[in-house]
């Protein structure tokens, strides 16, 4: 922008009354065709590069309204069969030219933007590799950059610290903006290495010709975890009590807990709770014994907040009474309550885990005492874990209390599959002294009713059926438990 178009705009403000408080105060909403009167509102990325674009996706922008020059891009591409997508909470002008129209609801933006990176991170990453998104990554982004770990503000354990520079590494210090140079584990040759293209290139004279992307030889590593020569570490996490420890391979350039340098420990089962994604560098490695991983559990630990959805027979509820009795079992107050059992007040103390069941079930009262437990949450550094029957914005409650559970980590319980409800009916069984042939559990899965809870009550009382006759479980004798429960 110009300075003569900001002074028109900020006259006619001044002149009508108002203040302005920058420069986008006039400009953040532009009047149809502004920038073709006073010029680009802004740097913006070349528009011609929409034209050679496959798939556009609008967000944040109302191309025809506030980009009148360049919209004639994405109105022409679309005739080359480019799909054009926008995300706007409102039928804006720039929706009626797109193919779909995702309408947001206003301030989850970030939400979404979240999930859709989870998506791409869960099913690219994590459940398989997929070469075109290693590969880019690997040169496009900043994903394969080592960096350090150093001690949490609060004292509890380690978090992510700055880039690794090639000023950390004794071999590649003496170089030219060594502080500005991004480090990258290159798993050809099993040491670091100093890729092109980072800030620490561009300005000294031996830096020229090495702007670009080029990766050379150096393959990265995009993660150190099932590597057999990778340490793990333990890192201060968000999560639900023991997941609170997260662990990631780490590069431990001292040799850390008196290993020979080099040596690196494989990462024990217990600690495999952890993401894919970036690897890290251990500044300082702490190797903490496994009786004394009680800094999240403790009273001063961080405020933490969680909630479960699924539907009903998911498990939600099992997965919840767990988790607070892994925390009692552990020494840290928790308690577990019912919708149904919750009143105007609820319990407060240090550092409790207080885990709510069908919130949406939740009375007035009730709604406002969780509404306030939710705001006390972090002076008392409190656990707040709630389960529902929907994601939280679709649930039927008070409009703050349902961004206060929409701001949790969200966790969905998926429903059961067959093969998950055969291994409990086997788990549950054995545990009974019971045997269940095959046909035995194919048939109550075709015929009884198919809810964890229903399965478990049939199992009972099949139990108890076969102790009163004494005799084996057999097909005639589950037909008559199940029409018995029918009958009820």
């Amino acid at each position: 922008m110009s300075m003569v178009s900001h002074a028109i705009g900020t006259r006619f403000t001044h002149l009508i009354g108002g203040a302005m408080t920058s420069f986008y105060d006039w400009y953040a909403d532009l009047p149809v065709a502004s920038p073709q009167v006073f010029g680009d509102q802004t740097d913006v990325p070349e528009s011609g590069d929409w034209w050679d674009s496959t798939y556009l996706m609008m967000w944040g922008s109302n191309v025809p309204l506030t980009r009148t020059p360049d919209a004639h891009w994405m109105a022409e591409v679309r005739y080359r069969g480019t799909k054009v997508v926008t995300v706007s909470p409102d039928y804006a002008d720039n929706v009626k030219f797109a193919d779909e129209w995702l309408p947001a609801q206003a301030g989850t933006d970030a939400a979404l933007a979240m999930a859709m990176g989870h998506v791409i991170l869960k099913e690219n990453f994590v459940d398989a590799t997929v070469d075109y998104f290693d590969s880019y990554v690997k040169q496009y982004t900043d994903l394969g950059m080592l960096i350090t770990l150093v001690d949490h503000p609060d004292g509890h354990g380690l978090t992510a610290g700055k880039f690794v520079t090639a000023a950390d590494l004794p071999e590649h210090a003496s170089l030219t903006d060594a502080a500005f140079k991004t480090v990258m584990w290159d798993k050809a040759t099993g040491a670091p290495a100093v890729p092109n293209g980072s800030m620490g290139f561009r300005y000294a004279d031996d830096g020229e010709g090495q702007w670009n992307l080029d990766l050379g030889s150096i393959e990265p590593a995009l993660t150190f975890f099932g590597d057999p020569d990778a340490d793990g570490v333990e890192v201060e996490g968000d999560a639900l009590v023991d997941a609170g420890q997260v662990a990631l391979g780490a590069l431990q350039p001292d040799g850390g807990d008196g290993e020979p340098e080099g040596r690196r420990r494989h990462p024990q089962p217990d600690e495999r709770i952890r993401p894919r994604g970036r690897p890290v560098a251990a500044e300082k490695v702490d190797h903490r014994a496994k009786d004394q991983r009680g800094d999240h559990r403790r009273a001063d630990a961080p405020a933490q907040r969680a909630a479960l959805t699924g539907d009903a027979g998911s498990g939600r509820s099992h997965l919840l009474r767990s988790v607070v009795t892994a925390a009692a079992q552990a020494g840290r107050p928790a308690c577990y309550l019912q919708a149904a059992d919750v009143g105007e007040t609820l319990p407060e103390a240090p550092g409790l885990l207080l885990a709510i069941d069908d919130v949406e079930a939740l009375g007035p009262g009730a709604q406002i005492a969780l509404f306030r437990a939710f705001n006390g949450a972090r002076a008392q550094r409190m656990t707040l874990i709630t389960s529902g029957c929907a994601a939280p914005l679709h649930l039927h409650l008070r409009e703050d209390l349902r961004t206060r559970i929409g701001q949790s980590l969200i966790f969905e319980v998926k429903a059961l599959t067959d093969t998950d409800r055969e291994a409990i009916l086997a788990a549950q069984a054995a545990t009974r002294g019971l045997r269940l042939e095959p046909e035995i559990v194919q048939y109550l899965l075709r015929h009884g009713r198919r809810d964890l809870t229903s399965l478990l009550r049939t199992l009972d009382a099949l139990d108890a059926a076969s102790l009163e006759r004494k005799r084996a479980i057999t097909l005639p004798l589950l037909r008559e438990v199940l029409q018995r429960d029918l009958s009820r």
